[in-house]
């Protein structure tokens, strides 16, 4: 089974996403910055980042040195979404919404992450 490795230190958007994915896919919490080292991770593993603050700016580079292009990030606030947009290129969801507004493309967007 593939596995989803999360960063999100408020643990709202992990339980969510366990619950709804894990018979597809193993949903793994890694908010320790000490653990993401590549070596730790498979080329086939895909992360998911919660950005929810600006104290998280240190815990992305880490994450996303392990992930790189495969890994979604996710935030619920559009001041801290903009700035993530001018860090990278990679895919932002927007997860302020109800969570059926964005279900299906979150289910989407992680499918497309392990293709």
């Amino acid at each position: 089974m593939k596995n989803i490795f999360i960063y999100d230190t408020k643990n709202y958007f992990f339980v969510y996403v366990k619950k709804k994915f894990q018979k597809s896919w193993n949903v793994i919490k890694l908010n320790e910055v000490d653990l993401m080292k590549v070596e730790n991770f498979d080329q086939d593993d895909v992360g998911i980042f919660v950005a929810g603050n600006n104290r998280d700016y240190g815990a992305f580079f880490s994450f996303y040195n392990c992930f790189k292009s495969k890994m979604l990030i996710c935030s619920e606030n559009e001041i801290i979404e903009k700035k993530y947009k001018v860090l990278t290129d990679l895919k932002i969801l927007d997860i302020s919404k109800p969570k059926s507004f964005f279900s299906e493309d979150l289910k989407f967007q992680i499918s497309k992450l392990f293709e």
